[in-house]
């Protein structure tokens, strides 16, 4: 898809997937030991009769049980993240991969990073300098919100092509291939951790 995409501009795409884009884990860690101190309380605090020996044993196995499936269950990993958590981390990995990446690295600073975060559920469309003035950001926001989800759609291969394809529309209108129109930047989909 990117490929064909670039046959029509000369600007130049780059698609990054990322499994996640940060750690969470100080957050994960709380929410075990909060579960974990509600099991303490319940069991210190119950009228029923709990065994004194059981309790560090009990206690640890319920933080634990907390934290698996807080790692475990994608909706309540990313409902205990938070929105602006996860906004924020999704940003900051996308234009670290901008910068790595060498986006800016085109002879006429023709980029255009797609970046995709499966585990926050989001997806960015960053453009080089080249890009930029002649693109408004509220067309590449309104291809984001015409296609939807990437991460969780029924067949994210197809969503992330037809993003990439209305990229390409509206760069082939503002940009279109000129005589020497060479491939600088790889067309395959990376697959990183940032």
């Amino acid at each position: 898809a990117v490929a064909e995409a670039e046959t029509r501009t000369c600007a130049e795409l780059i698609v990054v997937i990322n499994r996640q884009s940060g750690s969470y884990l100080d957050r994960e860690m709380l929410q075990a030991a909060v579960w974990a101190i509600v099991a303490l309380l319940v069991m210190v605090y119950s009228p029923l009769d709990f065994s004194a020996a059981w309790l560090p044993p009990d206690v640890l196995v319920i933080g634990l049980a907390a934290f698996a499936a807080t790692r475990l269950v994608p909706p309540w990993r990313r409902a205990m993240l938070g929105r602006e958590r996860q906004e924020r981390q999704v940003r900051l990995h996308a234009r670290n991969a901008f910068h790595v990446l060498n986006v800016t690295g085109t002879r006429d600073r023709t980029g255009l990073l797609i970046y995709v975060s499966c585990l926050e559920d989001r997806t960015l469309i960053l453009p080089d300098f080249g890009i930029e003035g002649k693109v408004e950001p509220a067309i590449w926001q309104g291809i984001l919100d015409r296609t939807g989800s990437i991460s969780t759609h029924y067949n994210p291969t197809l969503a992330l092509c037809e993003v990439i394809e209305q990229c390409a529309k509206v760069l082939a209108e503002r940009l279109p291939p000129k005589d020497s129109n060479p491939d600088e930047l790889p067309n395959r989909p990376r697959l990183e951790v940032f």
